[in-house]
């Protein structure tokens, strides 16, 4: 099972609005797809990304520069957040 929290939800769409507005319906579809898939393969090797500092949390990038967090227990992938890497580190809580 996958499970989308609040917060990862609304910065996805923010996201996915953005480049409709800026890049067109093309490279906005891409960015969707790239998470399905992302979350998809996470499913199936939830280890096969980095540790964040956050005890249970990993994270992936969907590059170029998106990096999502999420955790995996008991066959439940839950995606919780989405952070935009080019901003300020120090605001992540994640690294």
């Amino acid at each position: 099972m996958i499970v989308f929290r609040q917060r990862f939800f609304k910065k996805a769409m923010n996201h996915d609005r953005y480049l409709r507005i800026e890049f067109g319906e093309t490279i906005a579809n891409k960015f969707l797809e790239k998470v399905n898939v992302t979350t998809k393969l996470l499913f199936k090797l939830p280890d096969l990304t980095r540790k964040s500092k956050v005890p249970r949390i990993r994270s992936k990038l969907i590059p170029p520069y998106i990096r999502i967090y999420y955790s995996y227990k008991n066959g439940k992938l839950v995606v919780m957040n989405m952070y935009d890497m080019r901003q300020s580190h120090k605001k992540n809580i994640y690294e």
